[in-house]
């Protein structure tokens, strides 16, 4: 597989999972609808089709995130042969793999958008696979005029919008600077002015005027805080994955020691599954474990008898559970998103960043994050990375 690097294919993966599974089965059914599929839908069932390609996309996954492309390649030749042999029209499935193409561009600019040269190489990666896979799936066929046509219209349709993104994706390159410095330098006057009038001038000032100064104070150290935040959810997107084994286990009991020594008052029953294990960026997977644990400590405070767990439902899928707060499943959405909270700061402090950081991480190791709870019965979060080679 030719790509740019390893780290664009977890990229491209990261956003293509999600999406794909949304819309695969729709875009197929349209396709399998069209006249030229009449001889092969009477040869073999639509759901054969749906369920073949679903295997091949598993084996798309495994290849990304194992760097082992023989099962996809075997697969990806058998299902060109097949609807050749049966009457299958090889144009409609250019087509179709243009429109997934479609689909992710806009994924990939969202999620990327900071980012542009990790942009570029989770495009690069986007058009090596469905190259090398049209190449697999057109051996068996005799390319028409019509075919190399609607190829040619749907690259050019490509390299066009990859222009687009890339201008658009130096402007937010420029906004995100500015956020980094720009914003500082006023946050930092406003503090400092309202300290100088605390420490010069504090004796002529009334309690009101000295306790407004005070909040000002603390708002502007709190943005500050955001600010620091949002920046490091940026550079998540900028850094290099150093994939390695990594032990799962050892890392969660490294952060709930942390926090059991910064909260030494506090009796939480802590469970860790021994031999968790995963092929990871190890700084990356602390910082899931800060975020993930933290919350969970912090959102068991005021259960009676607090309790954590870590574990394993089948050694790619890892869950943080707690019995704490929880909150209302019909705000699920909102959850992942900056700056966005279920609870209020006076309730339980934070930044609303951690959620997001943590999403961030687990899209580009190529895995899936989810949660189930309710509201004052704890809450459980699953997310998915790859096994650690044996």
């Amino acid at each position: 597989m030719e790509v740019e690097q390893h780290g664009g294919l977890l990229d491209f993966w990261a956003v293509y999972e999600p999406l794909i599974s949304r819309v695969l089965d729709s875009e197929l059914e349209a396709a399998l609808q069209s006249p030229e599929w009449a001889p092969v839908l009477r040869a073999r069932p639509a759901a054969e089709w749906i369920a073949q390609i679903r295997r091949a996309r598993a084996l798309l996954r495994d290849a990304v995130l194992t760097r082992h492309w023989a099962p996809f390649i075997d697969e990806i030749r058998a299902l060109g042969v097949q609807t050749a042999a049966l009457g299958g029209n090889l144009s409609s499935w250019i087509l179709l793999t243009g429109a997934f193409q479609r689909r992710l561009m806009p994924a990939l600019v969202e999620a990327y958008a900071a980012t542009p040269p990790r942009l570029i190489a989770a495009l690069a990666a986007m058009n090596g696979i469905a190259e090398l896979a049209a190449a697999l799936f057109a051996e068996p066929y005799e390319f028409t005029r019509q075919d190399l046509a609607a190829h040619r219209q749907v690259e050019a349709a490509l390299e066009h919008r990859t222009s687009e993104l890339e201008d658009a994706n130096r402007a937010l390159e420029a906004f995100s600077y500015s956020v980094a410095h720009d914003l500082r330098a006023p946050l930092r006057a406003m503090n400092g002015f309202a300290q100088i009038l605390l420490e010069d001038h504090a004796i002529q000032l009334e309690p009101e005027a000295v306790a407004h100064l005070r909040k000002i104070q603390g708002n502007a150290m709190r943005m500050g805080v955001l600010i620091d935040a949002l920046l490091g959810l940026s550079r998540l997107a900028r850094s290099t994955l150093q994939l390695q084994p990594v032990d799962l286990s050892a890392v969660a009991q490294s952060v709930i020691a942390q926090l059991a020594a910064s909260d030494p008052k506090r009796a939480v029953e802590v469970t860790i599954d021994p031999g968790l294990t995963a092929m990871a960026d190890a700084r990356l997977v602390r910082s899931v474990f800060d975020n993930l644990l933290g919350n969970a400590w912090k959102f068991t405070a005021k259960s009676l008898s607090p309790q954590i767990s870590v574990g394993s439902t089948d050694g790619r899928t890892f869950f943080v559970r707690d019995n704490g707060a929880g909150f209302d499943m019909g705000h699920a959405g909102k959850l992942f998103s900056p700056f966005e909270r279920l609870h209020t700061a006076d309730e339980f402090p934070g930044t609303g960043i951690g959620l997001a950081t943590v999403q961030r991480i687990v899209h580009r190791h190529g895995g899936r994050i989810s949660v189930t709870s309710q509201l004052n019965g704890g809450a459980t979060f699953f997310f998915t990375l790859a096994p650690a080679a044996p």
